[in-house]
């Protein structure tokens, strides 16, 4: 085995390693974070409490490589049911569409489940000019929002980082099979098995930019 080759499958030892520890292990600690108390709540914990009152403060909205509309987050301020604690969440419009009315006000009080996740990790929120902006009436924790739709991006995370492994597995074992003359260097079953590779490697990309 030629020095090219071992060095192909280290480096793709290391990215199954990498997309392991940092999206599925990643994932998996997500879906089950502890809960923990809204007001003393740290980064990693869940939270659950009632939401009296909501309004959009940010739209986030994501381009594929900067060109190509994907989708949009959404982040409300919201006020629990005693009126005094306002916390940043992120929420699809549906959320807020079918449970508030057009001021704000909750239908119903809406209860939710959040995990608390550092402000300064997401790129685009800025939670001190929404607190510039808000004025002194409503202020949010410039530090920490909570994610009301982490169990779909954690469970794509975990989806994400299966793509990588098994296209890492899948081209290893391309070249084992092609080096030991099981499959024929530019044969159907060599570019079908490289094809699935670059199908599942392009899924991984993709979704890794959705979250």
């Amino acid at each position: 085995m030629s020095v090219k080759v071992k060095i192909g499958l280290i480096i793709g030892a290391v990215l199954a390693i990498v997309a392991f520890f940092f999206t599925i292990v990643s994932g998996i600690s997500e879906l089950y974070a502890s809960p923990a108390d809204p007001d003393r709540a740290m980064t990693g914990e869940v939270i659950e409490y009632r939401v009296l009152y909501a309004k959009e403060i940010v739209e986030i909205k994501h381009m594929l490589f900067g060109v190509i509309p994907t989708y949009s987050e959404r982040f409300y301020i919201t006020t629990n049911e005693d009126g005094v604690n306002s916390l940043a969440v992120r929420a699809d419009e549906k959320w807020f569409e079918d449970n508030f009315t057009p001021d704000g006000l909750a239908i119903a009080p809406v209860q939710i489940s959040a995990l608390i996740k550092s402000a300064g990790s997401k790129r685009g929120l800025n939670l001190v000019s929404v607190n510039e902006k808000l004025g002194d009436s409503v202020r949010v924790d410039t530090g920490q929002y909570a994610d009301a739709e982490y169990v779909s991006e954690a469970t794509l995370k975990i989806v994400s980082g299966i793509l990588l492994i098994t296209a890492v597995i899948t081209f290893i074992l391309l070249l084992i099979l092609v080096l030991k003359g099981v499959l024929a260097k530019g044969g159907a079953g060599a570019n079908a098995m490289a094809i699935a590779a670059i199908i599942q490697l392009a899924a991984f990309i993709i979704i890794l930019l959705a979250i």
